[in-house]
């Protein structure tokens, strides 16, 4: 993986999304046609407790967390770029879990 550039950095932040500690790691959250997003502008900062703690995998609620926060983030970029998914209607089912 792509090391994360300083200005993207400083706009997402270093912090964990779900426990505020370090982040280490970076989670692409999204996924659209099937595959991850490796875009820098949609990753999220997460610590490694909480991005590898269930047992190798990501808990359900960090993965819905960020995703949460991928969309709000980025719901314009989203929208644009990849106007086949509903990103809003996406948006508002992970907000009712």
């Amino acid at each position: 993986m792509r090391p994360v550039k300083e200005k993207q950095r400083i706009k997402i932040g270093d912090k964990c999304v779900f426990c505020y500690r370090q982040a280490t790691e970076r989670h692409h959250p999204l996924k659209y046609s099937g595959n991850n997003h490796e875009i820098d502008e949609i990753s999220i900062p997460i610590c490694t407790d909480c991005h590898r703690g269930n047992f190798g995998d990501i808990f359900k609620e960090v993965k819905i967390k960020c995703e949460i926060k991928a969309i709000e983030d980025n719901l314009e970029y989203l929208e644009k770029n990849y106007p086949k998914f509903n990103w809003s209607q996406r948006l508002r089912y992970l907000k009712t879990l």
